[in-house]
């Protein structure tokens, strides 16, 4: 992380000397720390979420608050910029998504808890919008929750087409991924073999569109 963030310790417990000292004019959270906002002070904050409005994400839910971001921080002309860039970012994404899986039309996201449990994200959630941009479709598992996911074991994926492509979000323990390979329901499935699997570097869903372009580095197991 760049050196000019401050680490504030947990998100149920934060340093609360320390933010006592921060010299800042705004807090600007979201619901994740509603429950911190007593040691704000006298200091005002503005609440920002980006997530989806409805069972499915749009591209407007993630342009609509970093537009009232920029204008939080009398920036629009920077946030429109920001979310040119994005949109840029996502084209060179979807340039080298498409030399990566030329043949590829559908994608599946999960986040491995461990070795046998996951997050499936669906239509609900950032990776909806960024595949629908690309021109791509995410391939889900039934209705997410209010986080934009469903939970799901390993040998739930069977479900999926053969033609789908899993990515995977790192980071993976090295003993989380030994485990994976050496379980008999992963050999099964034919992940790496006959069927098409990547991983994505860490994103963070509830971030916004700085997270996108994480979209440009995938790696093919």
């Amino acid at each position: 992380m760049p050196t000019s963030i401050i680490d504030l310790g947990i998100r149920y417990q934060p340093n609360a000397e320390l933010v006592a000292q921060l010299p800042v004019d705004l807090v600007v959270d979201n619901f994740f720390y509603e429950h911190a906002r007593n040691l704000y002070g006298d200091v005002p904050s503005e609440s920002v979420m980006f997530a989806a409005k409805g069972d499915t994400a749009t591209w407007a839910d993630y342009t609509e608050p970093t537009r009232q971001l920029g204008q939080l921080i009398d920036e629009p002309a920077l946030a429109e910029s920001y979310i040119k860039k994005s949109q840029t970012d996502i084209k060179l994404a979807s340039e080298r998504l498409h030399q990566r899986y030329p043949k590829v039309k559908r994608f599946a996201v999960v986040q491995f808890a461990d070795a046998n449990n996951m997050r499936m994200y669906v239509k609900n959630s950032l990776f909806q919008p960024v595949l629908k941009e690309m021109g791509k479709e995410l391939d889900v598992l039934g209705k997410g929750n209010q986080w934009g996911f469903v939970p799901i074991r390993m040998g739930d994926l069977a479900q999926l087409d053969n033609e789908t492509c899993l990515l995977i979000i790192d980071p993976l323990s090295p003993i989380t991924r030994a485990e994976i390979k050496d379980s008999l329901v992963w050999q099964r499935l034919g992940y790496g073999d006959e069927r098409c699997v990547g991983e994505l570097p860490p994103i963070w869903i509830y971030g916004g569109m700085s997270h996108w372009s994480a979209w440009q580095i995938i790696y093919q197991q």
